[in-house]
């Protein structure tokens, strides 16, 4: 009896507390370790050029009057974030749709979309705020990506991904792009710092580019 609990102990001490595949803990790690290093001040100013995308800088990279490593901040800025709700709503976005999107992409490929998605995003928020200047931060236009890419995965039993103009393709993005115009348009109270133009772009990177991405058999 005792010989069978210890085996029983022994099973639940090798679970994770967290139920997490590695790759999407990695990205949330990341993005917690700077948010918990930015509440305390620990990141000097030199870095965050390269962790908050500006489109002051953006455009001044493009005229050749900064260094190009400054486009770091393309990638960056996802791993950073304003306050704890925005961290946390980014956090569980991603583990909800980061897990079957990645059991499709494999790491290496999910993690080139969530860049590709975050770069999207941060070139159509400068695009719309070329005079204006804000800071962008958060894995939103990321996690949009993986949202489009999830939308499109293929059915169990299939390899190829659903067709662009599959109802349920046409149905979930009608949806999100809706729901984003609205946000643009009315400006709910709490939504005025959200970037939808980011979000919009990401979720079309993932959409578009999902064939591409995808395991072949």
């Amino acid at each position: 009896m005792n010989a069978i609990k210890l085996q029983r102990l022994q099973v639940v001490s090798k679970e994770r507390a967290i139920n997490l595949p590695r790759p999407l803990l990695a990205h949330l790690g990341l993005a917690w370790c700077l948010f918990v290093a930015f509440q305390l001040d620990w990141l000097r100013p030199p870095l965050l050029p390269f962790l908050i995308f500006n489109t002051d800088i953006f455009i001044a990279v493009l005229k050749q009057e900064l260094a190009p490593w400054y486009l770091t901040a393309l990638v960056g800025y996802g791993y950073m974030h304003a306050s704890f709700i925005h961290i946390t709503l980014n956090s569980v976005w991603l583990a909800a749709v980061g897990t079957p999107v990645l059991e499709q992409l494999g790491w290496f490929r999910l993690t080139i979309l969530m860049w590709l998605g975050s770069g999207a995003g941060a070139a159509a928020f400068a695009f719309n705020n070329m005079y204006t200047s804000p800071n962008l931060v958060g894995l939103s236009a990321a996690v949009s990506a993986l949202f489009g890419a999830f939308v499109r995965l293929p059915m169990p039993g299939r390899i190829s991904p659903l067709p662009l103009l599959d109802t349920k393709v046409t149905r979930f993005s009608i949806g999100f792009l809706l729901l984003h115009v609205v946000l643009a348009v009315i400006i709910p109270p709490g939504f005025e710092n959200v970037a939808w133009d980011a979000h919009i772009a990401g979720f079309l990177i993932g959409l578009l580019l999902v064939p591409i991405f995808l395991k072949r058999p």
